[in-house]
């Protein structure tokens, strides 16, 4: 856009860039290396939360087998619970 008025800009600006990209570079692999990675006897506190998830989708899949099955539709609510509950716990204790 500028050529016509100072034809040097362009080789200015791909000095300039070449230097900023250079410089960008010696920071990538000097500055922000990545840490060395130690090591740690567990997973500390993800532990707990993975085991909270995990007891959710039990208790929501044993939801949706017993409560949407078209097979268990034949039964009253209480036996439909009463299974829901016996299935939980039965899928809870597999799990430990």
């Amino acid at each position: 856009m500028f050529a016509s008025a100072l034809p040097i800009a362009s080789c200015i600006a791909l000095i300039t860039n070449t230097v900023w990209i250079k410089g960008l570079i010696w920071k990538m692999f000097h500055v922000f290396q990545r840490p060395f990675p130690s090591g740690a006897q567990d997973i500390g506190f993800w532990q707990d939360i993975l085991l909270i998830i995990a007891t959710v989708a039990v208790v929501t899949n044993a939801g949706l087998i017993v409560f949407t099955m078209s097979t268990l539709n034949q039964f009253s609510d209480a036996f439909r619970f009463w299974t829901f509950i016996l299935f939980q716990w039965i899928c809870l204790a597999i799990q430990v």
